[in-house]
């Protein structure tokens, strides 16, 4: 959109309740998170 401004990186922490953490379904959209994240990040 703005080609003349640098982009602005923040770091983003994807954070869980630790009972949630073993469960298949949050670790299934902690990946898609990730992975839509880092295809932001190359553009």
């Amino acid at each position: 959109m703005l080609p003349d401004m640098p982009r602005i990186q923040i770091p983003v922490w994807l954070v869980t309740h630790r009972d949630l953490h073993t469960s298949r379904r949050i670790r299934l959209g902690y990946h898609t998170i990730a992975e839509y994240a880092r295809g932001l990040a190359v553009r």
